[in-house]
């Protein structure tokens, strides 16, 4: 027997699903092990949640280097992402 915590919980669906007598809500997308899974079943939310971070990451490195060497920039950037 699996215990669920239904306050972690949620689906992606129409029909309401109840555990342990709590209604689990109905949600539109819904995030478990770092993945975005949305009710279309597309990644498109998964993408850019990735792109975003990088593009933190980029403008981080950028900012915390004085130097503006391409090289050094890119081993930055690849060690950090």
């Amino acid at each position: 027997m699996v215990n669920v915590n239904a306050s972690y919980s949620s689906v992606i669906m129409i029909t309401d699903i109840c555990i342990n007598d709590s209604l689990l809500p109905v949600v539109a997308s819904h995030r478990d092990l770092g993945i975005t899974v949305s009710s279309d079943l597309s990644s498109s939310l998964y993408v850019t949640d990735i792109a975003r971070k990088a593009h933190q990451w980029t403008n981080m490195v950028i900012r915390c280097f004085v130097s503006q060497n391409i090289d050094l920039l890119m081993r930055a950037f690849i060690t950090c992402v």
